[in-house]
């Protein structure tokens, strides 16, 4: 078991033991049986003892239901060969916002930004350092636990090493783990797992006194060799998870504030874009299961909102016009400028000219960032002052706005209402299973929990694809698209996909026996209007010729 992060009230059960998973699962069991569910999905599978041999009784126990996991692949990383149908998809959302980023103009951004704040490290920097600081505050006992346990695996060796050496190898271990975590069982472990943790060492090894100390320890994790190592290499384990995640997601990806596309879960912000070929070289890897997520519960903006903040890239002089004019006002003054640019980005990411509600979500949003952030404020002991200086500075943002909306901010919505089509358009055709959260068929603009988590009727969902300017566009290029997976689910099954880029214009093809889907949309300044077009040029398989999506819809 683990607890929930740093929610001490929150705490995991030991699903490794059978008793413990037989009255757990009791009742999803009973009704994946009885076929009252159509598939099981399964969060947080990285903070369990062995993630792979739950998953196995899992399936055993559901018989047909197929089981999606939430799980977090970082780079290259592929999912371990699990009895699972896919992911829940944040892979995807990456490689979306990645393709949908101008190198060039994000690049600009961050330049302006270490400009505007003085600050000059990369992401990896902060998170290194966000590493650091969680491990022994948030996630101190955790850390307490796996130097004693390093210690009496070590002198059941007969090893002798420090106390202090022991600590320092421990901690440069932890954070020099690149993935969420590593899959050792005993002395069994996957190619890619043991050359990982051979990187980590040679890693870790750099940064402490002694390396040897760092040996010893990476050796008992990875072939254990005494019931204390056992202990040792499950518990480190279950912990590098929980310190990625609170590290990245909850610390580092509220102080590198430079451009907060890419601020997403399971991304990397040091690797903002991706071209057409990598994107056909992952898409290619894709199988028809997984799903295919934008938003979710826990994504750090919608997807809506996240392809606004994608167009500051497209448009980084615009961006500059809004921080320039935000700058002038009187409260940016006693603000911090990081935050200040972090409120801009957050203000554009919802921005709607007749919502009531913008400045306080916007406010109740920054107060969570900031303290997640850890240098100006924080949970424990939250600098109100700090706080208040920021809210004011957002407020006062939200109604300079409101007063009278700069024709920057118009450019920057329009752009990223383009973009959303754009991913909306590929979400829909490419490899995967489309995850439409919450009210998503339509505009969707929201911040992290719990802006992202407020009640959908099922009136708000009425009608969408009848409403005027983007939602209605979005919500008919939804219906279109859907409608066209329904009625030839084994073409979007067996069909395979290849991109290319031709002056400008990005082509995603997927062809089954005759029949093409073609998908084309352009990633620069012009028309980002995506067209889908169905062409069965041999008529092996009865599809829609020339249903086609375009500005006009």
């Amino acid at each position: 078991h683990r607890r929930f992060f740093n929610v001490t009230g929150l705490i995991g059960m030991r699903v490794e033991e059978q008793s413990v998973f037989d009255a757990m699962h009791r009742k999803v069991v009973e009704f994946a049986r009885a076929g009252l569910i159509h598939g099981v999905r399964v969060d947080h599978v990285d903070g369990l003892v062995d993630p792979g041999g739950y998953l196995e009784r899992l399936r055993d126990a559901l018989g047909v239901a197929p089981i999606w996991i939430e799980k977090i692949l970082t780079r290259d990383e592929t999912l371990p060969d699990w009895p699972v149908v896919g992911t829940t998809g944040y892979e995807a959302a990456r490689k979306l916002t990645q393709l949908l980023t101008d190198g060039l103009g994000q690049a600009q951004i961050v330049e302006d930004w270490r400009t505007a704040t003085g600050r000059d490290e990369s992401f990896h920097d902060v998170l290194m350092a966000a590493k650091a600081e969680v491990m022994q505050n948030e996630l101190a006992a955790e850390l307490h636990q796996l130097i004693a346990l390093s210690e009496a695996a070590l002198e059941a060796e007969g090893a002798l090493h420090g106390p202090e050496a022991v600590r320092e190898a421990v901690l440069a271990l932890l954070s020099a783990v690149p993935r969420y975590r590593t899959y050792f069982l005993g002395r069994q472990g996957s190619d890619e797992d043991r050359a990982l943790f051979d990187a980590v060492r040679v890693e870790a090894g750099e940064t402490v006194r002694i390396p040897a100390t760092i040996d010893a320890i990476h050796s008992l994790i990875a072939d254990p060799t005494n019931a204390n190592a056992v202990a040792l290499q499950a518990r480190f384990q279950q912990v590098t998870g929980a310190l990625l995640a609170k590290a990245h997601e909850d610390t580092a990806g509220f102080r590198w504030n430079a451009y907060l596309a890419s601020n997403e879960v399971g991304a990397e912000p040091d690797e903002a874009t991706i071209t057409v070929e990598g994107f056909g070289a992952w898409l290619s890897t894709q199988g028809a299961l997984g799903l295919t997520l934008t938003s979710s519960h826990d994504t750090k903006r919608s997807e809506d909102a996240r392809m606004r903040l994608a167009a500051i890239s497209h448009l980084p002089e615009a961006f500059g016009t809004l921080w320039l004019g935000a700058q002038a006002l009187p409260e940016a003054e006693a603000a911090d400028a990081n935050m200040c640019w972090f409120a801009v980005q957050s203000a554009l990411a919802i921005w709607q000219p007749d919502a009531p509600d913008t400045a306080d979500r916007l406010t109740d949003h920054l107060s969570k960032a900031v303290r997640e952030g850890k240098e100006l404020s924080n949970w424990t002991v939250p600098d109100l002052e700090a706080e208040a200086a920021l809210h004011a500075f957002a407020a006062a943002l939200v109604r300079d706005w409101q007063r009278e909306t700069p024709g920057a901010l118009n450019a920057l919505v329009a752009r990223g209402a383009r973009l959303s089509l754009v991913q909306t358009a590929l979400k829909m055709v490419m490899p995967g299973v489309p995850d439409i959260y919450g009210e998503a068929v339509g505009e969707h603009l929201a911040l992290t929990d719990p802006d992202n988590r407020r009640p959908v009727t099922p009136e708000a969902l009425d009608g969408l694809a009848k409403a005027p300017g983007f939602t209605g566009q979005k919500a008919r290029l939804t219906e279109q698209l859907l409608a066209m997976r329904l009625a030839y689910p084994g073409f979007f099954s067996a069909a395979n996909c290849a991109c290319e880029e031709v002056d400008g214009v990005v082509t995603l093809r997927r062809s089954f026996e005759g029949a093409d889907l073609v998908l084309t949309f352009r990633r620069d300044g012009g028309d980002l209007s995506p067209e889908v077009a169905w062409r069965d040029d041999v008529s092996a398989v009865p599809l829609p010729v020339g249903v086609r999506w375009g500005e006009t819809g």
